[in-house]
């Protein structure tokens, strides 16, 4: 490699303006994401909890089939946990992340989790029964 090819002339991106970019990427990405999970019909989630040197996390995925046959998959949120994992508070956050990407409960048709007793509690106090199916599955890990 000769030094003639090289441009020395690149200006590297202050601190505020690379985080003003991240910033707008982040808000444009979320809103196409949002637009496009407010058109699919059907979407089905999966959701966990994991502790890692005394913090919780939850994280949320959704997931979709569009017309043509293809799967497609996205992160809706990993946020913190703070507190104890009841049922009622594990309710109220996938209300919140639902809520937050416009996400109606008729859209939602299952839920895989583990067989955690909070998560299926939560499901069975707040899950939307529609006939005779349960919206929201669990999923139990123990059989697979």
């Amino acid at each position: 490699m000769i030094f003639s090819d090289i441009n020395f002339k690149l200006e590297v991106p202050s601190r505020r303006t690379l985080v003003r970019r991240i910033d707008n990427d982040y808000n444009r990405i979320v809103n196409n994401l949002k637009q496009t999970l407010q058109s699919i019909k059907y979407i089905s989630t999966t959701a966990d909890i994991w502790s890692t040197k005394h913090k919780s996390f939850m994280g949320v995925t959704a997931h979709w089939i569009t017309e043509d046959l293809k799967r497609n998959s996205c992160v809706l949120d990993c946020r913190r946990f703070k507190g104890t994992h009841s049922y009622d508070r594990i309710a109220e956050m996938f209300l919140d992340i639902y809520s937050e990407y416009g996400l109606k409960h008729e859209q939602v048709i299952s839920t895989v989790t583990d067989n955690g007793s909070n998560f299926v509690k939560a499901f069975a106090e707040f899950g939307i029964a529609q006939g005779i199916f349960i919206v929201i599955f669990i999923f139990i890990a123990n059989i697979l």
